[in-house]
């Protein structure tokens, strides 16, 4: 027989299952009134395809550029490199204007070798 297991607290209201982004989302008229976009703020009416929103609003072919397309599973900007250091434990409170002449005895991180 199948273990039954209770929630003390279940809650009260799940969020939704995670989505695939590309198929789960549907395009629309941005802001920008000359783009569609599949966003996260959705509004109007909804089309299944940037290029089916394009040639409903705009009577752009899939070719052509004079509706731009925003599809946020995919328009990001360049990621990062490298990630950033650690923060600092303890930053200091009035950072000076110009670097110190005089460096600490004990720094935070050992000397290159």
């Amino acid at each position: 027989t199948p273990i039954r297991i209770l929630t003390p607290k279940p809650t009260r209201n799940p969020t939704p299952a995670p989505t695939s982004c590309e198929e789960d989302r549907k395009w629309y008229v941005s802001f920008n009134p000359y783009a569609c976009t599949n966003g996260d703020n959705p509004r109007g009416i909804m089309y299944d395809s940037a290029d089916e929103c394009c040639e409903a609003k705009f009577s752009a072919s899939s070719d052509d550029r004079s509706c731009r397309r925003i599809n946020i599973c995919f328009d990001t900007d360049e990621p990062t490199p490298y990630p950033t250091k650690k923060p600092t434990r303890n930053p200091t409170r009035n950072p000076t204007k110009y670097p110190t002449r005089n460096p600490t005895k004990y720094p935070t991180t050992p000397s290159p070798t």
